[in-house]
C-alpha cells in the first residue's frame, strides 16, 4: 500500500478509539509507481464477533514464520494466547480435523489490527463497476469463492521484502467469517498458476503442537548429543534462526498434523545442509543437500524445498517431525510444509466453473507468483501466469456477477475486464487481507486508493519500450514523457486505466473550479465543487494537472500538480481545496542551474484522473 496521500484520502468516519497515523509524506515523494494512490488512513471498522480471529473452517488463514532469538524461549507456548490455548485444549486428542477455534496471537483484536485493516481496505482500487458490488449479504445464498490466492494470498512482496506476521487472514477466511450463516460458501481453488510456489509452511489450519494441542508447530533446538536446548510454540513451519544459543547443533520443527482430504500429501523439508522429514517415524526425505547458489535471499530465507508424496486418510492424523543439522554455509532457514492433493488442471477448472454456476455470485482471486514479480529480476510480461485468464474468461461465462480480486503489486493486463461485473485492485494487502477485503466486498468500507501507475491494455500499447541497455548503457529517449505522461502524447494507444483511476460506490459530477491569484513565488489553493449524484455517501479524489502549451521550454503534456479530498451525502455538494505548490509550477534551468518559473498563463484541469479531467481553467503567474 502507499501511503502519500493519507491526508488527501483520509476516510470521514473514524473510531473514536482508533489511533491517529503518520502524516503524509510530500507530494513530491509520490511517483508513478509504486502500489497505490490510496492512504494508509483508516476507514470505520463494523466489528463483528469474529474480529478476534474466529475460525469458520478451521483456519485463520496461511500462518508465517518466526525467528529464533533468546528473547522466544521465556515466552514459550503463552505468546500463542489464552484464547488459542483454550480451544486447542478442547481439540487435543480428537482423531478427526479440530473445529473452529479463536485465532492466536497477542495482537487479536486491538486497534492496531483494526488499523492495518482500515488501511487495507482504503488502499484498494476499484477499477471496473457494473453494479455487482457491493454484494447484499441478504440477497445471497450461496457464493462461490474461486483461486488459488483466495486461500493463499501475497500479501507482500518477495525476497528480502518479505516479513513473516504471526498471522494472515486469507480471502476465503475474510468472507467465511463476514458473512452471516446463511450464506453457503463454496471454495474452489481452479487449476494452480504457472510459477506458483510449491507446499506452504505448515500451519495452523491442518497442523498442531504436539505439546499441548495449540494450532501450528513445536520448535526444538538440540545440541549435538540430542539434548534441548531451546523449545517453544511456533504459528508455522517457517522458521529463521538468526541467533541461537550456544552449543546449537540441530533444528527440529514437528506437528501433529490432521489432513482434511484423503488422497496423496506432498510433504516437504526446505533448507540446506543434511536434512531428515518422517511421517510417524518412517523418513520421507534424508539427505545432504548444500547450497547451490549464494543468493542470500535463497539461503537465508526462502530455500528450495525437497518433496516427497504420502497417501493420507482424512481425520487420522500423523505426526510429522522435520530436521537440520546447522553448519556453516548452510543458511538460516527451516521450512517445514505440506499440500493437500490437488485435482489435474482442467478437473480443477470444470469443478471451479460448476461452483461459479450454482452461486448467486463469484468471487475469483487472482495474482502473480513470486516467480513471475519479485525482486532481483525484471518482469517479461504483463499477464497474469497461466491459466488464470482462463480462469477468469470461463467463470463470467457461467456467473454474469463475477467479482475479480486482482492480488498483485503492479499493473498486469485484464483482457476479461469488460465481460466481468467489476475488478477490484487490492495489490499486496497485508495480514488483514481478508478482513479488509470482505469489508469492501460487502460495502462496509469504500474502496479508497488511486492507480498510481498507469496499466496498458497490452504491454506492446505501452509508449515507453527501450528499457534494455544496449553496450551497458540505457538511453532515457523519453526525456520528461516518463510514466503517465508518456500516454498523454500525441500518438499513443489508449490505456486500459488512466493515472489516478479508481471508483467507489457513488458517483460525482464535477461542476466548478475556482482560481485565486496565486501569490509571486509562493503556493496556492484552487476550489473545485463537486456534488454526489449516487445514492449513498462517499469519498472523491479531486485531482489537479497543469499545462503549459505555449512554453518556451520542453514540458509534458500536463502533469499531476495536487490533489484532495471530497466527501457528500447523497445530493450534496463539497469543495475540495487543493494546494498547488509553487514548485509545480517550475522547470530545471541549465543556464541558470536551478528552478525557476516561465512567467505565463497555465491552463488548470481538474478530474479523477490523467485521462478524465473535465473542467479547465488558466492562472497567470
Amino acid at each position: 500500500m502507499a501511503p502519500a496521500l493519507a491526508d488527501a484520502l483520509a476516510p470521514a468516519a473514524v473510531p473514536a478509539d482508533a489511533p491517529a497515523l503518520a502524516p503524509a509524506p510530500a507530494l513530491a515523494q509520490v511517483r508513478d509507481a509504486g502500489s497505490s494512490l490510496g492512504p494508509s488512513a483508516r476507514q470505520g471498522d463494523p466489528e463483528t464477533g469474529t474480529e478476534a480471529g474466529t475460525e469458520a473452517d478451521g483456519g485463520a488463514g496461511a500462518e508465517a514464520g518466526t525467528a529464533v532469538c533468546p528473547e522466544a524461549g521465556t515466552a514459550a507456548d503463552t505468546a500463542v494466547g489464552p484464547e488459542a490455548g483454550t480451544a486447542a485444549r478442547a481439540a487435543a486428542g480428537t482423531a478427526a480435523r479440530p473445529a473452529a477455534r479463536t485465532a492466536a496471537g497477542p495482537e487479536a483484536g486491538t486497534a492496531l489490527r483494526r488499523e492495518l485493516r482500515a488501511a487495507a481496505a482504503a488502499s484498494f482500487v476499484l477499477l471496473e463497476s457494473r453494479g455487482a458490488l457491493p454484494l447484499e449479504p441478504g440477497a445471497l445464498n450461496r457464493l462461490a469463492v474461486i483461486g488459488v490466492h483466495a486461500d493463499a494470498p501475497r500479501v507482500q512482496g518477495g525476497g528480502s521484502s518479505g516479513v513473516f506476521p504471526h498471522r494472515v487472514v486469507s480471502p476465503l477466511d475474510g468472507l467465511r467469517q463476514a458473512l452471516p450463516p446463511h450464506v453457503r460458501i463454496g471454495y474452489e481453488p481452479g487449476p494452480a498458476p504457472e510459477g506458483a510456489g510449491g507446499p506452504e509452511p505448515l500451519g495452523a489450519r491442518h497442523a498442531r503442537d504436539p505439546e499441548g494441542g495449540a494450532p501450528g508447530v513445536r520448535l526444538r533446538v538440540l545440541d549435538a548429543a540430542g539434548a534441548v536446548l531451546r523449545s517453544l510454540h511456533q504459528p508455522s513451519g517457517r522458521v529463521l534462526e538468526p541467533e541461537l544459543p550456544p552449543g546449537a547443533h540441530t533444528v527440529e520443527l514437528s506437528a501433529v498434523l490432521h489432513p482434511d482430504t484423503t488422497g496423496p500429501w506432498t510433504l516437504g523439508l526446505g533448507g540446506f545442509g543434511a536434512l531428515r522429514l518422517t511421517v510417524d517415524g518412517t523418513a520421507l526425505v534424508e539427505g545432504e543437500f548444500p547450497p547451490e547458489t549464494d543468493d542470500p535471499a535463497v539461503v537465508h530465507v526462502r530455500p528450495p524445498q525437497h518433496t516427497a508424496r504420502i497417501p493420507l486418510t482424512a481425520g487420522r492424523p500423523v505426526r510429522v517431525v522435520a530436521r537440520r543439522e546447522l553448519a556453516p554455509g548452510t543458511g538460516r532457514a527451516t521450512v517445514l510444509t505440506a499440500a493437500a492433493p490437488a485435482a489435474g488442471p482442467a478437473e480443477a477448472l470444470a469443478a471451479a466453473v460448476a461452483a461459479a454456476r450454482a452461486a448467486d455470485a463469484a468471487v475469483v482471486v487472482v495474482g502473480t507468483t513470486e516467480g513471475a514479480e519479485s525482486e532481483g529480476f525484471d518482469r517479461e510480461t504483463l499477464r497474469l501466469p497461466a491459466p488464470q485468464d482462463q480462469l477468469v474468461a470461463e467463470i463470467a461465462s457461467a456467473n454474469p456477477r463475477t467479482i475479480v480480486v486482482v492480488n498483485s503489486g503492479g499493473p498486469v493486463e485484464l483482457p476479461w475486464r469488460a465481460a466481468v461485473g467489476a475488478v477490484l485492485l487490492t495489490w499486496f494487502p497485508g495480514q488483514e487481507a481478508g478482513h479488509a477485503l470482505a469489508d469492501v466486498l460487502l460495502g462496509r468500507a469504500e474502496p479508497g486508493g488511486r492507480l498510481p501507475t498507469t496499466w496498458p491494455a497490452t504491454l506492446t500499447d505501452a509508449p515507453v519500450r527501450t528499457t534494455h541497455p544496449t553496450n551497458g548503457r540505457l538511453a532515457y529517449e523519453e526525456g520528461l514523457h516518463i510514466g503517465h505522461r508518456a500516454w498523454l502524447r500525441p500518438g499513443a494507444a489508449r490505456p486500459a486505466y488512466w493515472f489516478g483511476h479508481g471508483l467507489g460506490y457513488t458517483t460525482w459530477e464535477f461542476e466548478r473550479i475556482g482560481m485565486p491569484e496565486p501569490a509571486p513565488g509562493g503556493d496556492f489553493e484552487i476550489p473545485v465543487t463537486l456534488r454526489n449524484t449516487g445514492a449513498r455517501s462517499g469519498r472523491e479524489i479531486v485531482q489537479l494537472h497543469l499545462s503549459r502549451p505555449d512554453s518556451a521550454v520542453e514540458r509534458p503534456v500536463c502533469w499531476l500538480a495536487g490533489w484532495a479530498a471530497a466527501e457528500a451525502e447523497p445530493g450534496e455538494r463539497a469543495t475540495a481545496y487543493v494546494r498547488i505548490p509553487a514548485r509545480a509550477l517550475q522547470h530545471w534551468s541549465p543556464g541558470g542551474r536551478g528552478w525557476t518559473t516561465e512567467p505565463g498563463r497555465f491552463e488548470v484541469l481538474a478530474g479523477r484522473s490523467a485521462g478524465d479531467l473535465p473542467l479547465r481553467a488558466a492562472i497567470e503567474v
